[in-house]
């Protein structure tokens, strides 16, 4: 029996996940993000986001 694909929600998840630990580790904890990692993340993977005035 083929799998069936993953949902749009299943993929959503796993690239949110993919994407946290691509920056999560860089200065030490490969659990979490710092300040700066987490700062990089929004800056690199949300710009629109920040464009918007949602400021973080």
């Amino acid at each position: 029996m083929a799998a069936e694909p993953p949902t749009e929600l299943e993929s959503a998840i796993e690239t949110v996940v993919t994407t946290f630990f691509t920056f999560a580790g860089r200065e030490g904890r490969k659990g979490s993000l710092s300040t700066n990692e987490f700062k990089e993340l929004v800056t690199q993977q949300l710009p629109h986001l920040l464009k918007v005035g949602r400021g973080l």
